[in-house]
């Protein structure tokens, strides 16, 4: 994925190459990320599909998909696990009514096509190069989503100040996705992160995610509203 307001720890530089090495400033890691969820499509039973994800890939990630995976071998499971667990708890939450949803560290996510909702609005943060790649190939695609891009580090440029400035209505119940981006920073990091949000939405519910040992997802509700759905 992208930057994400992450540290700069990141998987050895030689196992990118090719269209990693030809987009200025995308983190390779965001292509492999996609690769591996690409690779769920082609399963015979799949836990969940992306036919929108082959729009940014090509040989170079495949190959690169396929050093990192022989690198660490887990790493592959681990996406796609993660990749279907979120799925299915941003469905439950858009029937539950939520109306907007905010991906940190966005990389090449392709939920707000996949799991587009009338009346919902997606908001993804990462770093330029990595959001207007993604712009790029969905206008070629001709796909017309409700999605607003937001360029920028949300650590270092203020999450809450960012949302602001594009339209984000803080008086809505709103499902935050945090994936694949909290084992690269540091815990003052994330814990700045989460206070940024609760001093918006007192009412947050945070979800653990073992794999990553600190959080994957988070649910923000308003502070007057009791949902049955809200998990505990």
């Amino acid at each position: 994925r992208g930057s994400r307001g992450r540290s700069e720890q990141r998987p050895p530089p030689h196992l990118f190459g090719g269209i990693v090495s030809s987009v200025k400033n995308v983190s390779g890691t965001a292509f492999v990320v996609a690769e591996f969820r690409a690779d769920e499509n082609r399963q015979p039973t799949p836990l969940y599909e992306d036919p929108v994800v082959a729009l940014f890939l090509d040989k170079d990630s495949r190959e690169a998909a396929d050093r990192m995976a022989a690198s660490f071998p887990p790493v592959k499971a681990m996406v796609k696990i993660r990749t279907k667990y979120l799925d299915d708890v941003l469905d439950s939450q858009l029937r539950d009514g939520f109306r907007q949803v905010v991906v940190l560290g966005a990389g090449l996510d392709t939920r707000a096509v996949r799991k587009a909702s009338h009346g919902v609005t997606y908001f993804e943060i990462d770093d330029p190069a990595t959001l207007a790649l993604k712009r790029r190939c969905y206008e070629r695609a001709q796909l017309n989503i409700n999605v607003t891009f937001i360029p920028g580090n949300y650590v270092t440029d203020g999450l809450v100040a960012m949302l602001a400035r594009n339209g984000f209505d803080f008086d809505l119940p709103t499902y935050f996705i945090w994936e694949g981006n909290t084992m690269y920073l540091p815990l003052a990091a994330v814990k700045h992160t989460l206070a940024e949000i609760r001093r918006r939405h007192p009412g947050v519910v945070v979800r653990p995610n073992g794999a990553e040992r600190r959080f994957l997802g988070l649910l923000v509700v308003r502070r007057d509203e009791t949902r049955s759905g809200v998990p505990r």
